[in-house]
């Protein structure tokens, strides 16, 4: 056989073997999806336009994909304008698990469950 593709052949092989090793492992490290999993909430602040609002929450969602858990979103409104508040309420509309709330009941929420 030609010692190219040989060494080709076994780079995949290793490539291929360390891959299923990595899923393997975030397996063990991330439990499995059950009826006791409760959700992990994020509170996110938002003020002014909601810059990078939008690239938040995506980023929450990539890590509920990867992580097989459900996340919930909470954008805490701290002084909004109109095209920050437009913004997060297309993400509240278009994600069930994205909520909007004023920051005083988020801070409230904080406060009760002595989370400070």
């Amino acid at each position: 056989m030609n010692p190219i593709l040989e060494i080709v052949l076994a780079f995949l092989s290793s490539f291929g073997l360390l891959c299923l090793g990595w899923m393997l492992f975030g397996r063990l490290l991330a439990p499995w999806k059950d009826a006791h999993c409760k959700p992990v909430y994020a509170v996110v602040p938002a003020s002014g336009a909601g810059v990078g609002l939008e690239q938040t929450v995506r980023a929450v969602k990539r890590l509920q994909m990867t992580q097989n858990r459900p996340v919930c979103v909470v954008i805490a409104d701290d002084g909004l304008d109109a095209t920050g508040r437009a913004v997060a309420d297309v993400l509240a509309r278009e994600e069930a698990w994205v909520t909007v709330r004023p920051i005083v009941d988020v801070r409230g929420i904080v406060k009760e469950y002595n989370l400070t």
